[in-house]
């Protein structure tokens, strides 16, 4: 079996429609059990929670980080560095 490692790279070198089916089939997958109305929810509990990230940015009152610092971060945190 290939391992994280090997997988990612492969993913990685897949076109970009290719990588985001992936990425919606492995999203989709962590929750298989959610009915359309569960996911209506959960899309409004997403929605919900953006909106109040982009307030809280609007005020000042958290700091942006760049794409590649918080991947690094999300990383880190994970223990895949």
């Amino acid at each position: 079996m290939a391992s994280i490692l090997q997988l990612t790279e492969e993913a990685l070198a897949l076109p970009l429609e290719e990588r985001i089916r992936l990425a919606q089939r492995l999203w989709a997958s962590l929750n298989p059990t959610a009915d359309a109305s569960e996911k209506k929810v959960q899309e409004a509990e997403a929605l919900d929670l953006a909106e109040r990230r982009d307030a809280e940015l609007d005020r000042g009152s958290v700091q942006a980080v760049s794409h590649s610092e918080a991947i690094a971060r999300a990383r880190k945190s994970l223990g895949c560095e």
